[in-house]
């Protein structure tokens, strides 16, 4: 029996199954491969856990204040936050509620084995980040690039489409995999026999890397080259000029916008850093070089994989330079609401 398709399934979903693909009890679990699976979800717990009060402050500042509301990339940024808090959340989640038992017996069984045991509720949350990332790159090219076609308040009105569409996209693009498990008998069954096909391996696998990490990040690429051109070019015709008083707003306007190329370039970075980890351990083990990945470094790749959901708030503290100072207006709030209970107590003695 061909086995490989098997073993990458049941590692990359993360669950351990036995032979006849059921999922395997506490009990029957050695004693080293349990302490390594609960170093595992204690790994992923923390990592998500992480990430979330990052999103969610992020969340905050940039529809904290109108003027960035309306703007497009600062929405993007809130859709991106969103989605990643989504992926920190059902990590968790998968992490706690991963037993057959826990589910009442009937449809739910069935919903959970197909769409919660395959982790479909975690990768198109995942892909939707990055194809969101891929639209934000897209907006930020065509204001870069040409900025006489450039309307953002038209580019407002077709985010919640642009929004939709991302994760119809993602949705679409995993839709196989709900297919790949089975309840039977009150057990989740993979249907590893199907997946097992060496003509359907060789479609399946190269699929998902091409969708999910090489098109993205070829697109990605290419728009960011012809971005940084295009300042460039900006920057020199803003010296080559003598006018001194629209050179001054021109250079302000040009600051603000190379410091969000930095922003979102440097997210792209992190996407690819984060991505390579796994498809570099993927790709021997697809190829035959490495004959299991049952092993601490496929762990530690997909931890980095999760963990790029953790950086961007990260990311937006430290480059960013509206997202700083919007965040710096927010806590002198907060100390002086903090502040006024006080004053007002000591005032009222007197």
């Amino acid at each position: 029996m061909n086995t490989k398709i098997f073993t990458i399934c049941t590692n990359y979903i993360g669950f351990n199954w036995s032979t006849d693909g059921t999922s395997t009890e506490f009990s029957a679990i050695t004693s080293p491969e349990m302490s390594r699976n609960v170093s595992k979800m204690i790994s992923y717990i923390v990592v998500a856990a992480f990430g979330i009060p990052g999103n969610v402050l992020t969340i905050i500042v940039l529809l904290s204040a109108r003027h960035l509301r309306m703007k497009p990339v600062n929405l993007f940024m809130v859709h991106q936050s969103f989605i990643d808090l989504i992926v920190c959340c059902m990590v968790i989640l998968q992490e706690i509620f991963f037993r057959m038992n826990q589910v009442p017996e009937g449809l739910s069984q069935v919903i959970y084995c197909r769409l919660w045991m395959t982790k479909y509720v975690v990768f198109v949350p995942l892909y939707t980040s990055t194809y969101n990332l891929v639209f934000l790159t897209l907006e930020r090219h065509l204001a870069i690039t040409n900025p006489l076609r450039y309307n953002q308040e038209k580019v407002l009105h077709r985010l919640p489409y642009v929004f939709a569409s991302c994760w119809i996209l993602c949705g679409t693009i995993l839709a196989f995999t709900p297919s790949t498990t089975i309840l039977r008998d009150g057990k989740c069954l993979l249907i590893y026999e199907l997946l097992a096909i060496p003509r359907l391996q060789r479609i399946v696998i190269p699929y998902i890397a091409i969708m999910a990490v090489l098109l993205p990040t070829a697109i990605m690429l290419i728009a960011y080259i012809r971005m940084g051109i295009a300042l460039q070019k900006s920057m020199t015709n803003l010296n080559m000029s003598s006018d001194k008083k629209n050179n001054t707003h021109v250079e302000k306007s040009r600051q603000a916008q190379i410091n969000l190329f930095q922003t979102c370039l440097l997210m792209v970075i992190l996407f690819v850093l984060s991505w390579v980890a796994v498809e570099t351990i993927m790709a021997p083990y697809i190829f035959g070089y490495v004959k299991s990945l049952s092993n601490d470094y496929y762990n530690v790749a997909i931890l980095i994989a999760i963990s790029n959901s953790c950086f961007n708030p990260y990311v937006y503290t430290i480059r960013y330079n509206e997202f700083k100072k919007q965040l710096a207006v927010l806590l002198n709030r907060a100390r002086h609401l903090k502040s006024t209970p006080a004053i007002t107590t000591t005032t009222s003695r007197f």
